[in-house]
């Protein structure tokens, strides 16, 4: 039933209670771990098939492989107080990603898959240490608790986390520097590399990342995949593409199709 409404182009799919909330996705890691390349991959490959809803920076939707990006003035706007010191943007940008811009995509495209390259509860508890003193000197139970309450949003019911050695992290980083051609910026791309992204330090934010992710566990039912990143991109982004396949398949299945 649900399919024949959508064909008369009104969807009556909410009031009848018959739209299921799309599969939502976080592909974590430490920088240079390949979390957005992986990303994009996987939602531009998926996306000739299924709506796909990418947030994070970039944001955009993907619909019969049409990509569109709705929040692009938006987040341009605030990709532009990073001359501002203090983080403000990063912080803005968190709040606008849970309270904003996911329920937004969620309400007007109805997607199948909701993916980020971030987790805006679980990487602001991780980076805390670096970036956030109040928010670090709490547990790590605490911090995800706060950033629930902050964002509106909950914990994703799929999670990979992509694991590189740091030092492979920090030659990856140091490559891409390298080979960016000036003018080709993208927006929520750093203007100057952040502090942490080092070898020690990236070693801290991936036993971070453990503690977070073992919390989680602990408290939900989300299926949490670590998948080796030493691979070639495209080798781990179709490892991730299946796994995520086989879960809007389910998805789909538990949508009623008549009444």
């Amino acid at each position: 039933m649900a399919e024949r409404i959508r064909r008369t182009g009104v969807d009556l799919s909410y009031s009848l209670g018959l739209h299921t909330q799309p599969t939502k996705v976080s592909v974590l890691g430490i920088d240079g771990s390949g979390k957005s390349t992986v990303t994009d991959s996987v939602a531009m490959q998926l996306g000739w098939d299924h709506r796909i809803a990418r947030v994070g920076l970039p944001t955009y939707t993907i619909v019969e492989g049409k990509r569109r990006d709705p929040y692009q003035k938006l987040l341009g706007i605030v990709d532009g107080l990073q001359r501002f010191p203090g983080g403000v943007d990063i912080a803005l940008n968190v709040v606008l990603q849970g309270r904003v811009i996911e329920p937004g995509l969620i309400r007007s495209l109805r997607p199948d898959l909701l993916i980020g390259s971030r987790d805006y509860v679980i990487d602001p508890s991780v980076y805390a240490m670096f970036y956030s003193p109040t928010l670090s000197r709490r547990p790590m139970g605490q911090r995800l608790s706060t950033m629930n309450r902050v964002t509106g949003l909950d914990f994703r019911k799929v999670i990979f986390l992509l694991s590189v050695p740091p030092e492979v992290a920090v030659e990856r980083l140091e490559r891409r520097r390298a080979l960016q051609k000036p003018g080709t910026r993208v927006v929520g791309e750093r203007r100057v590399p952040d502090r942490h992204e080092n070898k020690y330090s990236l070693g801290l934010l991936r036993r971070e990342y453990d503690s977070a992710l073992n919390e989680v566990a602990r408290r939900t039912d989300a299926q949490i995949f670590e998948v080796d990143a030493m691979r070639e991109p495209d080798e781990v982004a179709d490892v991730v593409r299946d796994i995520i396949g086989k879960f809007i398949q389910d998805a789909s299945l538990k949508t009623p199709a008549s009444v």
